[in-house]
């Protein structure tokens, strides 16, 4: 294992893996975890009484949530 993790060939892969991880920052992410979109949906329409509009949904499911400690 540890001659395959010295190859260059490996290296040269973990390199780029590692600049396509960072790429990500600040991209858009799904943040509902395990629950299922259905319920998201769900949830939202119970909370305001009515259906969410599409954009109300895809905001809710790709936007970080900020928690405050304190």
């Amino acid at each position: 294992m540890k001659e395959h993790w010295e190859s260059p060939a490996f290296k040269t892969k973990s390199e780029q893996n590692k600049k396509n991880r960072d790429s990500n920052a600040g991209a858009s992410l799904h943040t509902g975890g395990c629950i299922p979109h259905r319920v998201i949906y769900k949830r939202m329409k119970e909370s305001t009484g009515k259906d969410p509009s599409i954009s109300e949904f895809y905001s809710a499911i790709i936007t970080r949530k900020v928690i405050k400690v304190g």
